[in-house]
């Protein structure tokens, strides 16, 4: 706790109009509380459980909630800390005036931290901004995360292909005066689609760990002066699409051939790829969520090609991987991604054929290891933590 729990209002030497420091509201009539306590304190009679797993538990049945979805903490307080614990870094709007945790509990854990003294007003009907509507709503489980979710995101690219620039489409598409070749980037872009290792068109400042995606597909159209690049896929590294919008730019120019691309993905290097493109031609289309875990999933290209087996994760909690052929460079990371995938996907053992995986080896934050009542033939991926 940064600034402590209670009343601060020593702090002040004016006069305090309002003080909504914690616990200090008094104008509560507890006198039912205190008799119910008094009631039941021949009751206590042994230390209190570790963590409150049976009162979580009771609360849950009595108001049809998952386990999982109920929290008893010691006052308000640590639920606020653990609230701002859960959801680190990100950016909090806090309405004020209120109590003084609220921001404490976010700055300690990395929030960006911003305050708001009012609320749209009734006789503006509420409103958003001018730039933002909301089209629909729906409800999500309570271990819903939009970041940890699988996901098909779709990003355009717009380029005005033109002599002359067109003021009233600055704001949301790439000037190019040059007549790009819309022949050469379409068949410059069918070499990114499927899963790949995308380190060449990925900023150098990066913080990614894994830099291998999946693109679904990769379209070049073009609508009298207006092309546009269009990309579906499980996700995308910083700067992504526009350095793969730049680099298509550079082929339609006829810097490069389209076969060129092809060498900058085998490539790894961010300099042989195209320049980033400004950021006002992009614009992400659309986030399409999975509704239910996809039975198999499956990563194919020149380096490697695997099979997870999912359809027992849903109601067993087993997955089973299976890697086809692999080159051996590429063999820690296809099942260090492979596994972790799996287990984020819910499963709670995954098992590797033996084919590739070795009995004792290390993949990241797991080890294979054979087990006696698992079937001949298939190694159990086991967490045991961050290796050296």
């Amino acid at each position: 706790m940064i600034d402590g729990h209670g009343d601060d209002s020593y702090k002040y030497s004016r006069p305090i109009t309002a003080n909504f420091s914690s616990n200090v509201y008094s104008k509560v009539n507890l006198s039912r509380l205190k008799a119910h306590l008094c009631e039941c304190i021949g009751e206590i009679s042994n230390y209190p459980e570790p963590e409150p797993y049976t009162l979580e538990a009771r609360i849950a049945s009595r108001c049809q909630l998952p386990s999982g979805a109920v929290c008893v903490t010691n006052g308000a307080t640590e639920a606020i800390y653990l609230i701002a614990q859960t959801f680190r870094g990100t950016n909090t709007a806090i309405l004020q005036p209120t109590f003084s945790e609220y921001a404490d509990a976010c700055r300690m854990h990395g929030h960006r931290v911003s305050s708001l003294y009012q609320l749209p007003k009734e006789q503006d009907g509420y409103r958003l901004p001018d730039d933002v509507r909301i089209q629909a709503s729906e409800e999500v489980p309570l271990t819903f995360h939009p970041r940890k979710v699988n996901c098909v995101k779709t990003y355009e690219y717009k380029i005005l292909n033109r002599k002359i620039d067109m003021p009233l489409q600055r704001l949301y598409s790439h000037f190019c005066y040059f007549n790009l070749d819309l022949e050469k980037m379409q068949k410059a872009a069918s070499y990114l689609i499927g899963e790949h290792d995308f380190k060449s068109f990925c900023t150098v400042r990066t913080q990614a760990e894994e830099t291998v995606r999946t693109i679904y597909s990769l379209t070049v159209t073009k609508a009298d002066d207006l092309i546009t690049i269009r990309i579906s896929g499980s996700g995308f590294l910083y700067n992504m699409v526009r350095i793969i919008a730049g680099t298509l730019v550079k082929i339609g120019m006829g810097v490069y051939p389209p076969e060129k691309m092809e060498e900058i993905l085998e490539e790894k290097n961010r300099a042989a790829a195209g320049p980033t493109i400004p950021a006002r031609g992009l614009t992400l289309v659309s986030l399409e969520y999975e509704k239910e875990l996809a039975p198999y999933l499956e990563g194919e290209n020149k380096h490697w090609h695997y099979v997870l087996d999912q359809r027992n994760v849903p109601e067993k909690g087993l997955a089973y991987l299976t890697i086809e052929r692999c080159e051996p460079e590429e063999l820690d990371g296809v099942l260090r991604r492979v596994i972790h995938q799996a287990y984020r996907n819910g499963a709670k053992q995954v098992f590797v054929r033996d084919t590739f995986g070795e009995e004792g080896s290390i993949y990241g934050y797991y080890r294979l290891r054979r087990q006696p009542e698992v079937e001949e033939g298939w190694l159990e991926a086991i967490y045991e933590g961050e290796h050296q």
